[in-house]
């Protein structure tokens, strides 16, 4: 999955990876920006991965805060991520009161 966003770059896979990452995790895969972008773009697994290390870094520019680490996901900018959390917490919200209601849709 390839989602073009407005300012040239795009976001790849499951995890929406942003091609801005391609080059870092090429060089921390030891690939080539080619091989990276198309097994973030067409493999689930190796977009999971390089998600959970993008957001392992979020993390430590948070200093363990997660909520502003899930901002940081998407964006630096304050009012990019910050919307992005409000997003992100009410699903969160919507899968668990569905969850404790044993509904599986």
């Amino acid at each position: 999955m390839v989602s073009p966003n407005g300012n040239g770059t795009a976001d790849l896979g499951p995890m929406q990876v942003n091609t801005t990452w391609v080059d870092r995790i090429a060089r921390r895969w030891h690939s080539t920006p080619a091989q990276t972008y198309a097994a973030l773009r067409d493999s689930s697994c190796a977009n999971i991965e390089a998600g959970a290390w993008i957001l392992g870094q979020a993390m430590h520019e948070a200093h363990g805060d997660l909520w502003q680490a899930v901002a940081f996901y998407h964006s630096h900018t304050p009012r990019h991520g910050n919307a992005y959390l409000r997003r992100f917490y009410d699903i969160a919200l919507t899968m668990m009161a569905r969850n404790r209601r044993g509904d599986r849709s």
